[in-house]
């Protein structure tokens, strides 16, 4: 089987933020899977009883900033 995806980038309707994210699916699953992973620790690891909401988000950015380039 062959699949073969095609972006008319000389179309007036080509909208380059489609073809970044294509380009970065498998950067973006990764970190789906990173995040659910840290995720994962805090609730089998982590003995608090509640994990700060600033933590929470820094984790995630953090990962996100290390694993993809959402700039577009």
């Amino acid at each position: 089987m062959k699949v073969i995806y095609e972006f008319d980038t000389d179309s007036d309707n080509f909208d380059n933020s489609q073809l970044k994210i294509f380009q970065q699916s498998r950067e973006m699953a990764y970190t789906i899977k990173e995040i659910y992973n840290q995720v994962r620790q805090w609730k089998k690891y982590d003995e608090r009883d509640a994990i700060p909401a600033d933590e929470i988000f820094d984790a995630i950015v953090g990962i996100i900033n290390e694993n993809t380039d959402i700039d577009y």
